[in-house]
Parts: structure tokens; sequence; C-alpha cells
């Protein structure tokens, strides 16, 4: 942590914060930074997904506690509350940037008055649809609520949509479709903010091979109704013929055995990097998932591609939303 506590001291002035939970979140503030009102002054980030980030614009913590010991993780935690305590008690952050109020770090900054603004950027298909804070993402801030203050934060278990906009308004949003966004009535101001991929300008999306992205729908749906989507996907990938690539959850299949039958010719993906770089690396021909985000923001980057969501449909009808209709918009085939 001894990187925070040199930032801290060279801060002659106020700062911009930044929480990262997963790799497209990296990319999303990567856009961010190249802002002059926002790269004018210094920034910190926080990443917390498995993947290490780096920014030349601002200072980067990479904390993830599955690759730290428990005791250095606990004191990794009371060090980042101790930091952003010492900011906000001395007026010290401009703006706090962040996509959503459900992660511990972020939690306070945005949920509680301040004297900064707090900005929401993309996360993903969430910022679109009416996506509230309920099922096992509700219980996980119940338990953070309790826990928080043994690792020197608070935190407000929260109602309402995820990203907390029904607990209040923002003061900016950021998003890649802002004309689509839920409730932009919630946000002060809104503003687009362009994903820029390394190598999407020279991409050309036709190899023919699929690239699938497997989530854990296990947390959403019962044993069997998982079950039944994972051969439908399987299905689905096997009736294209052609050679697979499959791109983990983080979590999933590290045995190294993919958990679908695909075809003969599967390839694991053990990058951690974002979909949409694999993507990039890869030019496929054909995108399979669940109700993944990235299948929207493939399609945005490589518009010939084939972008397929399965599961969409039994989703909606347990969960009341129209996850379908929106996919669709966004031109995704929906199986």
């Amino acid at each position: 942590m001894s990187q925070v506590d040199k930032f801290v001291k060279t801060l002659s002035g106020k700062c911009n914060i930044f929480f990262a939970f997963t790799p497209f979140n990296h990319l999303i503030v990567d856009a961010l930074l190249e802002r002059e009102e926002i790269v004018r002054r210094p920034s910190l980030i926080f990443n917390t997904s498995k993947h290490a980030y780096q920014n030349s614009n601002a200072c980067v913590v990479n904390f993830c506690l599955e690759n730290t010991g428990r005791l250095k993780g606990i004191l990794g935690y009371w060090r980042i509350a101790r930091i952003l305590r010492k900011l906000n008690k001395n007026n010290m952050i401009t703006a706090v940037y962040s996509p959503h109020p459900h992660n511990l770090l972020s939690n306070a900054l945005m949920l509680r008055e301040s004297g900064h603004e707090v900005c929401v950027y993309e996360d993903g298909i969430g910022n679109y649809w009416d996506s509230e804070n309920t099922s096992f993402l509700k219980r996980q801030s119940s338990r953070k609520r309790l826990f928080a203050p043994l690792l020197g934060f608070s935190y407000r278990d929260y109602d309402g949509h995820f990203t907390g906009i029904s607990e209040r308004v923002y003061d900016r949003g950021y998003f890649l479709e802002p004309e689509k966004i839920f409730q932009a009535n919630r946000f002060s101001r809104i503003e687009e903010v362009l994903l820029r991929v390394p190598g999407a300008e020279s991409a050309d999306p036709h190899e023919p091979l699929v690239l699938v992205l497997d989530q854990p729908i296990e947390l959403i749906f019962d044993a069997d109704m998982a079950r039944e989507l994972r051969n439908r996907l399987s299905e689905a990938v096997r009736e294209i013929g052609l050679p697979v690539y499959i791109k983990s959850h983080p979590g999933r299949f590290e045995s190294g055995e993919a958990p679908m039958d695909l075809g003969q010719v599967v390839t694991l993906v053990t990058s951690k990097a974002a979909a949409e770089h694999v993507a990039i690396e890869l030019r496929p021909e054909y995108v399979v998932s669940f109700m993944s985000s990235a299948l929207k923001n493939i399609k945005g980057i490589f518009p010939a591609s084939t972008c397929i969501s399965v599961g969409v449909e039994e989703f909606d009808a347990l969960q009341g939303s129209h996850i379908e209709d929106l996919f669709k918009n966004f031109g995704l085939t929906t199986i």
C-alpha cells in the first residue's frame, strides 16, 4: 500500500477516486481517463478484479482478496479504508467514479452525503433495465453490512436498482448508449463514453470460429433449469459446427475441463482479460453466451458478428423483466 501513501503525500489539492471491479470496468476507466476534465486532476484507482490493471494517468492499487492470504487481505482492507477516510475527511476528493455501490470499497463514498461528486459509469446491461438489488445480490449486500465494520468500512444495505439510483440522484453518468439507459432522470448529467478497445479498429470479425462466454447461471436458476440452458447452448454451438473457444467466468472450470459438450474442437481461453479483449484477439464469427453484457459490447465493436443469447426468455420470466426486448434492440439473437 506504499504507493497509496506516496500518492496522498504528493497531493496539493483534490483528486479523483476510481473503483474498478471487473476487466470490463478497466475499458471504461481507460476511456474516462482520456477526458481532459478528468485527467487534469490526479487520480487514484482501486482495482479489485483478478486481472491486474495499470494506467499511466493514475496511481493504481491492485487489490484482489483471492490473491492474498487472509491476514494480508484484512490488513489491506484496513489500509484502504484508512486512506479513503483521510481523503474524505480532509475534503480532498473531487469526484468518485464507480459502476455501483454494491462493493465494500465504494458503498459509503457513493451513498453517504459528501462534498464530492459521485459519478456512475457503465457496468453493462444492468444499466439499461430495472436490475434490482435482489436474490443472491441482496444476500451479499446484507452480509457486507454485517462484516464491513470489521474491515474498517461502513456499508449501507440498499434496496432498489443495483446501481443505487433508487437511493440518490447521481451527479454524472457515463454510458456507451446514454439514450437507452434506465431512469436517466436519476442523473444530473449524462454523457457518452466511447469504448476504445486496442486493436478494434483493424480487426475484421470473420474468423470461422465460435467464442463461448460462460456464466455462473446456477446462481440465478435452479439446477434443472441451469442444466436445460447449458444443453440448449451446447446444441446451438454444435449446430454452428465451427471450432469453439470458451472463455471461463472467473472461478469456473479451473480444472481445465469445459462444463458443456460443445463439440470435438474446443479450446479453453484462460485469459483473465475482459471478454471484449478476447474477442478482439480471436475475431469470432459467432459469440454465444447466456445473459452476458459482453454480447452487447462485442456486437457494438463487431457489427458483422452474430451474437447469441441463450435463456434470456427464462430470465425474464424469473425476474419479471424485459431483457429479451432490450437484447434484440441491441442487435442480439435470442434463443
